[in-house]
Parts: C-alpha cells; sequence; structure tokens
C-alpha cells in the first residue's frame, strides 16, 4: 500500500469525509509543486506524506495535516499565495509560520 493511501486510512478513523477530500487534494497539490525536483540522491522528490503520518495518532485536524503536507511547496514555484487560496488563511499561515 502506497504512502499517501496509508495517511488516507490512519485519517479516516476520526475524520470526516469532506477533510479526507481536503487532504487528497493537499496531495496532490504538493506532487504537482514538486514534480520534476530530484533528491540530492536522485531519487525523485515525494510530498511529505511521512510528516503527516506522524501527527495521526494524535489526531491532529485536517488544517494541520495539510500544513504538514504543504510545508516545504512554498520553496518551489507554486507561492504561498496559491496555497492560501486553495486551502485557505488558517493552513497558509500553518506553513508560513
Amino acid at each position: 500500500m502506497a504512502d499517501a493511501d496509508l495517511l488516507i486510512e490512519e485519517l479516516s478513523t476520526y475524520l470526516k469525509p469532506k477533510d479526507i477530500e481536503r487532504v487528497r487534494v493537499a496531495i496532490e497539490f504538493s506532487r504537482t509543486a514538486h514534480q520534476g525536483q530530484m533528491r540530492q540522491s536522485g531519487d525523485p522528490y515525494v510530498p511529505p506524506i511521512a510528516v503527516a503520518r506522524v501527527l495521526t495518532p494524535l489526531h491532529i485536524d485536517a488544517q494541520a495535516i495539510i500544513a504538514a503536507l504543504l510545508h516545504d511547496v512554498w520553496r518551489t514555484p507554486t507561492s504561498l499565495r496559491a496555497g492560501r487560496e486553495k486551502f485557505g488563511k488558517p493552513v497558509a499561515e500553518l506553513v508560513d509560520g
């Protein structure tokens, strides 16, 4: 099972379906923002799903999970403004903070 699927499965135990959908959108947003990027090892960069998965046992809300997924997106050509427009001011403030 892919990491993204594991994350969604874990979140499904406590988040509402509408929040799960917002997380799915954030995963895709992050994937798109990092498309073509490579790690120093030469491996493709993938969204920081592991970071979000660390938070799930704490039953962290959807906004914080989304911020975890997007925390490094602002270092790509994708702007904080685009993230704010898509995910709202609270998520953008978490990421920017």
